[in-house]
This record gives C-alpha cells, sequence and structure tokens, in this order.
C-alpha cells in the first residue's frame, strides 16, 4: 500500500503522460488486491489529482463489494452487529456520487454555470468531460451492487436530471426502482418509466404506463376539515397539471404500443394476445374520441372566459382547470360542461363519436 501511495504521489512529478500511466497501471494493481486496507480517502484525492476518476470509482466499488461480502458473511454465521462495515460501504458511494455530481456540475459549467472543480476536472474541455462520463456509466453497468443502484446511482441521476443516462443501465435492479417510484408518483415518473419500457421495446408495459398517466385523475377527494367545513382536501397548482392536450398525446402513444404488440402477435400468431390487446386498441381510441371533444371543449371555454363581457370568469377557470385534471366520460363532458355552458356548437361533435347514442 505504501509502495502505492509513493507511485501515485511520485507519479504527479512525471513529465511523460505514459510514465504517469505506468506508474497508475502498477499501484491500481496493488490497490485493487488491499482495497480494505487503504485509506480510501487519501488514495481517491490522490487518484483524482492524476485525473484518474474511473479508477477512483472503480476502487471505490472494488472496496463497497469486499465489505459487502463480509457482511453477507457475517449474516451466514449468526454472528454479523458491527454496523461500521455499512458505514464503510456507504462511504464508498459517497465519493462516486461526489464525483458524479462534480462531473455533471463541469458539463453544466462549460455552458456558463461555475463551480469548484477538484482533480484535474477543470483542465478537460466538453468532449473529454463527456467521454469519461460515457466510461463511468460503463463501469457502473458492470456493476451487481444493489445498494449502490437503487439508494445512490439511480437517485442521483434523478437529481440532477440525467435521465437519459439513467436509461442506458439495463440492469435488473433499474425496472423495480422505476416501478417503485411510479408507482409512489405516476405523475412525476411515468414518462420516464414508458421511456424505460419503450428503450427495451417492451410495449405492452409502455402501452399500460402511458394509458395510466393519460387517465391519472387530478381532481382530488372532497372531504370536511377539522372545522366540518367541506373543502378540497388536495390543492393543486395549474402548472402541475396534466393538460389536456398532453392526456391526448399520451394516448396516441398508448395506441402506438398497443399497435406494436397486437403486430407482435400476428408474428407469433399468438391469437389470444391479439384478442387481448385489440380490445384495448379499441378502448383507447374511444377514449381519444372523447379527449378531443374535451380539448374542444376547454378550448370554447377558454374563448368565452376571454370575452369582456363575460361575467362567469372565476366559474369559467374552474371548469378549464377540471377539463385538466382528468379524462371525463361522454355523459359527464355533456352535462356539466357543454349544455351546462351552451356550448351548442360542441354537440355537433357529439355525432361525430362512434357507438355515441342520441
Amino acid at each position: 500500500i505504501f509502495e502505492a501511495e509513493d507511485l501515485l504521489t511520485n507519479s504527479l512529478a512525471l513529465a511523460s503522460q505514459a510514465d504517469r500511466n505506468t506508474a497508475l497501471e502498477r499501484a491500481m494493481r496493488m490497490l485493487r488486491s488491499n482495497a480494505l486496507k487503504i485509506d480510501i480517502h487519501k488514495i481517491s484525492n490522490l487518484l483524482t489529482d492524476l485525473g484518474a476518476y474511473v479508477e477512483t470509482a472503480e476502487l471505490c466499488l472494488i472496496r463497497a463489494s469486499d465489505y459487502g461480502l463480509m457482511i453477507q458473511e457475517g449474516i451466514e454465521r449468526g454472528s454479523w452487529s458491527n454496523s461500521s462495515l455499512i458505514v464503510e460501504r456507504r462511504v464508498c458511494f459517497d465519493i462516486i456520487c461526489q464525483l458524479l455530481r462534480e462531473l455533471y456540475t463541469s458539463l453544466a459549467e462549460i455552458s456558463g454555470q461555475s463551480s469548484m472543480l477538484s482533480g484535474k476536472l477543470h483542465t478537460l474541455d466538453r468532449d473529454q468531460r463527456m467521454a469519461l462520463k460515457n466510461e463511468l456509466v460503463h463501469l457502473f453497468t458492470r456493476s451487481h451492487d444493489e445498494m449502490f443502484h437503487k439508494e445512490y446511482l439511480y437517485p442521483l441521476l434523478l437529481e440532477l436530471r440525467a435521465h437519459k443516462d439513467l436509461l442506458q443501465f439495463n440492469t435488473r435492479y433499474l425496472e423495480s426502482f422505476l416501478e417503485q417510484k411510479a408507482g409512489d408518483d405516476l405523475l412525476i415518473y411515468g414518462e420516464l418509466l414508458y421511456s424505460f419500457y419503450q428503450t427495451y421495446e417492451r410495449h405492452d408495459l409502455a402501452m399500460m404506463t402511458i394509458s395510466a398517466l393519460a387517465q391519472y385523475d387530478q381532481r382530488g377527494q372532497i372531504e370536511t376539515n377539522e372545522r366540518g367545513i367541506p373543502g378540497p382536501r388536495y390543492r393543486y397548482d395549474l402548472h402541475e397539471l396534466i393538460p389536456i392536450g398532453d392526456r391526448i398525446s399520451h394516448l396516441n402513444s398508448a395506441i402506438d404500443c398497443c399497435k406494436r404488440v397486437i403486430e407482435e402477435a400476428n408474428e407469433h400468431s399468438n391469437v389470444e394476445m391479439k384478442e387481448k390487446y385489440s380490445i384495448f386498441f379499441d378502448r383507447l381510441k374511444a377514449l381519444r374520441e372523447v379527449a378531443m371533444i374535451q380539448l374542444r371543449v376547454q378550448s370554447y371555454l377558454i374563448r368565452l372566459r376571454e370575452d369582456p363581457n363575460c361575467e362567469r370568469g372565476m366559474e369559467l377557470l374552474e371548469a378549464i382547470s377540471v377539463l385538466d385534471r382528468c379524462l371525463l366520460e361522454m355523459n359527464d363532458l355533456y352535462e356539466n360542461f357543454i349544455r351546462y355552458f351552451g356550448l351548442h356548437e360542441c354537440r355537433l361533435y357529439i355525432f361525430a363519436v362512434k357507438d355515441v347514442q342520441k
């Protein structure tokens, strides 16, 4: 370990990049086999001073994996009770996350946002930093550490809004991570889960996800408050609603996915699957037809509210908001909006919808 530290320290003074690389390779061979014995903070600082960011992350993953094996062996023997091993694992992951955070910040810095960067990161141009990021993504893809992926890497990439990079991790952990996130908050994570399924051509699950987002009901529940006065249980920010236009786009995506599933069923002569998704296809098309009328109704209400002589401004504003909060059924749309506000032009659109009874 001392020899490895000396190699790293002395290599900083070497003029030749080839000599520095040779010293780094020799040092890493020693450090990999002694990962549990090193001072990880000291070594990671030496490595980042050399610009060896991938090697820093690799060594942290090796050290965390070795600690993980020790914890598992202790559990199997029934003698494990030392939480310090878990702490050491988390230290390794924290170092990796700090490195990643600095790298993504440095990419933003090139666009004009300044930051304090460690090591030689500030000397790299954008292409070099992008290449470094891709190397790290490739390294992390080979990792099978569930704690690292689910508790550190994925949450950090979400925080950094690096969704494209997140979707590169075709691991057994990412799907369950995104499913849990979307289950907790479909509004925020639904499109990301849909993109994951689309990326890996899971068209059936992509259809279910994006159609659920299109039909996401944001009307909330009505209940009384502590004084017994009826009022909304949830207060909504208008900017957080899914506009009816976006819901229609989601339905279009769901229909396209459904077509792909039906095509795949035909290719494999799967009659049962074809019949099942043909029913979904018809339902989605019917939903879209009514949603298109809902969009027209909303546009009419917006025009009414913009009329200088309008005397129902607040009522119209609430109605416009409601039309962005869910997909309405035809009867509800007709009785509470078209008929209530006297939108006679919109009545004509209803008869264009298939299977609508007079």
